[in-house]
């Protein structure tokens, strides 16, 4: 912006015309004076702000708030956030935005939940898509509660949830749409966004129909979707189904997204903690409108919920090191500064 180019990249030439990364413009008022780092700062800050929200939610009992703290700040998140090879990537952003989303659905503060989904549809291009399978959950989880009640009061859930999703796939239109004039009005050659869709699409097509590598590749990174959503949905403990149910239900479109972006790398890098990242955040926020207002007092609620977020972590490091080689303890070891 600073030279009169936006989304300017030293590397990809006009990145506008690959992805629309515009929530960066918001992370200027740090990177202007530090750089790099103010990239780190904003993420971090965003991080505080929905551990600081999930400490404050009225709708959970302490219980909760520890079930979701746990499943929210685990060592699959950590592993997301800390990506020795490529640092920082704008889709590190939706894993914080995703828990704000869904928190204010669950409290029905609509204000807050509408700018936490533009500020994901910024993020990047497929955010509207995230932001769409968080209100799928959201609203499933609502109309499976009401599902005794009477039509006069399943309509309005269901004529709302119409509406938000009908913005969601707008938004994502509006974004594509703008990526395609986009790599119309920049200087050739570079990679544009349509280039690089078309190209992902014959390899998904390839590996449907039965390529051996591309087949192999796209099945082994299913798998570790699969992993990350299980994994991340452990603390619910006895509602862990319905948990499972809402991710089920609401992933679709983000897989299907997931699957174009990988396919321009052969499905090799599926597990990329950038592509992670959405899957994780909306993982998270099926946890966060699954858990119970309230559970029976005592100790043995918070009992169960650090015994199953002990078993969750140790789980996720498990099938880090053994999936990735990757393990916490030399980063954290690691300067902060180098």
């Amino acid at each position: 912006v600073q030279s009169g180019e936006l989304l300017r990249d030293n590397v990809y030439g006009h990145h506008a015309a690959i992805h629309g990364f515009y929530l960066l413009l918001a992370f200027s008022p740090f990177t202007v004076p530090l750089g790099a780092y103010g990239l780190i700062l904003g993420l971090v800050l965003l991080h505080v702000a929905a551990v600081l929200r999930v400490a404050l939610a009225a709708s959970l009992d302490l219980p909760g708030r520890v079930a979701l703290l746990g499943g929210y700040l685990s060592p699959i998140a950590f592993a997301v956030f800390d990506n020795p090879v490529f640092g920082f990537h704008p889709e590190l952003c939706y894993p914080p935005l995703a828990l704000l989303l869904a928190l204010d659905l669950r409290e029905g503060r609509s204000r807050w939940a509408i700018l936490a989904a533009a500020l994901m549809v910024l993020v990047k291009e497929d955010g509207a898509v995230l932001c769409a399978c968080v209100l799928v959950a959201f609203f499933a989880s609502r109309l499976w509660a009401l599902r005794a009640a009477a039509p006069e009061e399943r309509r309005p859930v269901a004529t709302v949830a119409a509406r938000s999703l009908l913005a969601a796939t707008l938004a994502f239109a509006a974004g594509l749409a703008l990526l395609w004039v986009m790599g119309r009005v920049v200087r050739l050659p570079q990679e544009t966004a349509e280039v690089r869709v078309l190209d992902s699409l014959r390899n998904v097509g390839h590996a449907v129909a039965g390529h051996g590598v591309l087949r192999e590749s796209l099945l082994w990174g299913l798998v570790g979707y699969g992993l990350v959503g299980v994994l991340s949905l452990l603390p619910l403990g006895r509602r862990l189904f319905r948990g499972v149910a809402l991710l089920l239900a609401s992933s679709p479109p983000l897989l299907a997204v997931l699957l174009v972006a990988a396919g321009t790398y052969r499905f090799r890098y599926m597990l990329w903690p950038h592509r992670l990242a959405a899957l994780q955040a909306l993982a998270v926020a099926c946890l966060a409108l699954a858990l119970p207002t309230s559970t029976s007092a005592g100790r043995r609620p918070m009992v169960k919920v650090v015994g199953l977020l002990a078993f969750t972590w140790a789980a996720q490091l498990f099938v880090l090191h053994r999936a990735e080689g990757y393990t916490p303890w030399a980063r954290l070891r690691a300067p902060a500064l180098l």
